[in-house]
């Protein structure tokens, strides 16, 4: 980890700043997200994978930052990857990261229903999660604070995909 990569990291991890960049970013300048609602969230995503020879595989992925935001009485899990240099591939990253965060999510259910005993027929079980348990959504912003020009990655995954005819 650079330098520069711990500085973004704190000055992005202001709840001001970090309100504003989503404000700003996803919701045209909108005041959705309130600083006064953000906590900082540790979420550490990890996932083992068995591969074909059935050795399993870990995958760690940790977001730049990430925070809680109780808003209206519902809550988001807001995370911000910062980048200095362009990086191509990162819808796929930013996909990566948020499925993480979701399965974290749903093994901290799992853990908690069948702790509780809540699982009440074979799909529950099945999944580990009651048919009413919800997840929080989880939004991703990319800060990009590079030197080399504009973001000419793709913004999103359907940029990404060969469609063919292109």
């Amino acid at each position: 980890m650079g330098k520069n990569d711990i500085l973004m990291k704190k000055w992005i991890s202001d709840k001001e700043r970090f309100a504003d960049l989503f404000n700003g970013g996803l919701f045209g300048g909108k005041q959705v997200i309130d600083p006064e609602g953000l906590e900082n969230e540790e979420i550490h995503q990890e996932l083992l994978i068995p591969d074909q020879e059935k050795h399993v595989v870990p995958i760690r992925r940790y977001h730049d930052v990430v925070m809680k935001s109780r808003q209206n009485l519902r809550l988001l899990v807001l995370a911000c990857e910062n980048q200095q240099k362009v990086h191509y591939g990162m819808a796929v990253r930013g996909m990566l990261y948020d499925a993480l965060s979701y399965t974290e999510q749903i093994r901290r259910l799992t853990l908690k229903n069948r702790k509780e005993k809540k699982l009440t027929n074979s799909a529950e079980f099945l999944s580990g999660i009651a048919k009413e348990d919800k997840i929080l959504p989880v939004l991703t912003v990319v800060f990009y604070y590079g030197d080399e020009g504009k973001w000419d990655a793709s913004k999103d995954l359907y940029g990404m995909m060969e469609w063919g005819g292109r």
